[in-house]
């Protein structure tokens, strides 16, 4: 999520997201829910985000928060999951037909 700077939530109840494994958030200061929960925390691979950002973020439940706090990457915007991804993707050949 990048530059969601009006984006308060990503959904309006719990949900279970089984296939959720990388957040990477950058300039989205109202988000602070995260659609985890204890079904799902233990999918979750990665999370990259300002410290900042991180640390606003409000948890119904702290066993949540403690399975994923290992899987957070404090980082800077530039560095913030699927920037440097989308980066480093080949570009699709051209076909000459």
């Amino acid at each position: 999520m990048w530059d969601l700077v009006n984006l308060k939530g990503v959904c309006t109840r719990t949900v279970h997201l089984p296939v959720l494994e990388r957040i990477g958030a950058s300039n989205c200061s109202l988000l602070v829910k995260l659609p985890i929960t204890t079904n799902n925390a233990e999918d979750i691979k990665e999370i990259r985000a300002k410290l900042e950002w991180w640390s606003n973020i409000t948890w119904q439940d702290y066993e949540v928060k403690s399975l994923v706090q290992r899987r957070f990457q404090a980082c800077t915007a530039s560095t913030t999951l699927g920037k440097e991804e989308r980066a480093e993707e080949p570009e699709t050949p051209q076909r000459s037909w």
